[in-house]
């Protein structure tokens, strides 16, 4: 299918097929494209419901194939899980073929699934997942027009956080650590850095003016800075601010405290990494603006930190008014703090 100008100022127009071929002369070169769109579509015209009639699986077969190509291999394994829970679903309720696949039966499909019980990002996945499949399909003149062309997602995915323990479970799994434990449990909390920068914190590192900064085992080389909060306990006057027996704190130690303190208190046993999300959660929960706790926290993008303000309207309730220090362990003279 090409035009071709002729010697005498025409254009001529060349449309064949498999079976046949057709051949027209045209005083302009738009004359002629359009006569040859106009045949093209009138044969798709047949070809379009022939395609349609095609099941969604075979369409989705064909997309993966080329993801393989393209794509890691984890990308390739999350489709591969979306396809095995969409598509026995899709041929239960007659959307097998993709002139049955209507807007409206992914409406269904989510609630099918919330009603399983599975988390709304699993369910917008999926969809997601077959959107990807009709696009490239449509956009390689596979089909001739996507049945989900312009549909979205109706509801707002709740970001899937790790829940915190509560206020009073954070103070009763404190009671239980000794001196040194505490301290560092407190900073965690205080200070919602992750425990390689926490146990790399040196003395010179708190600056007079209030503030902390340093480089040393931040993610990503970059220099962390946020005030210092109000210490409860003498800090010391050199080497590092929290110590095991005089050294460095070892990540495999404080874990070990930290389960057999859970134990204790009676509480559900949680990881050191925990502290990081109570500490977002709750100053979010305390009213801390999102700017300010990804600075605090050292997270790198807006978004990281947006997936706690949904946890945090369920911790509300938790900070009590009465309690001046919010979420952190109370820290009594009994807690061997030493004044000067």
């Amino acid at each position: 299918m090409n035009v071709k100008q002729l010697g005498r100022g025409k254009f001529m127009a060349d449309y064949h097929t498999r079976h046949t071929r057709e051949r027209k002369a045209f005083q302009s070169r738009t004359e002629a494209l359009q006569w040859l769109h106009a045949k093209k579509a009138q044969a798709d015209g047949g070809k379009g419901g022939r395609a349609m009639r095609r099941t969604v699986e075979s369409v989705m077969q064909e997309w993966l194939a080329d993801v393989r190509t393209r794509q890691a291999p984890r990308y390739v394994v999350r489709c591969e899980t979306a396809m095995k829970n969409l598509l026995p679903w899709l041929r239960e309720n007659g959307a097998q073929r993709l002139d049955g696949l209507k807007k409206g039966k992914m409406d269904e499909y989510r609630k099918h699934r919330l009603a399983q019980g599975r988390a709304e990002q699993t369910i917008k996945n999926e969809f997601r997942t077959l959107c990807a499949a009709l696009r490239w399909a449509h956009s390689n003149d596979h089909i001739p027009e996507n049945p989900l062309e312009g549909k979205r997602y109706s509801s707002k995915v709740r970001h899937n956080v790790v829940p915190v323990p509560t206020v009073e479970q954070l103070q009763q799994v404190f009671e239980q650590l000794d001196g040194e434990a505490r301290r560092i449990y407190w900073a965690l909390l205080a200070l919602g850095c992750r425990f390689a920068s926490c146990a790399a914190l040196r003395v010179e590192h708190v600056l007079p003016s209030g503030r902390i900064e340093f480089k040393v085992n931040v993610k990503a080389g970059k220099e962390y800075k946020r005030p210092a909060p109000r210490w409860p306990f003498v800090l010391p006057r050199e080497g590092y601010l929290f110590t095991c027996n005089g050294a460095a704190w070892k990540e495999s130690t404080l874990i070990k405290r930290l389960a057999r303190a859970c134990k204790r208190a009676g509480v559900p046993r949680f990881n050191i990494h925990t502290l990081r999300h109570a500490f977002a959660t709750y100053s979010l929960a305390g009213g801390e603006g999102v700017g300010v706790v990804m600075a605090y926290g050292g997270w790198s993008t807006f978004a990281m930190v947006s997936r706690y303000r949904d946890n945090s309207e369920d911790y509300k309730g938790y900070l009590r008014a009465e309690n001046e220090c919010g979420y952190l362990p109370r820290w009594v003279e009994d807690d061997e703090m030493e004044k000067e």
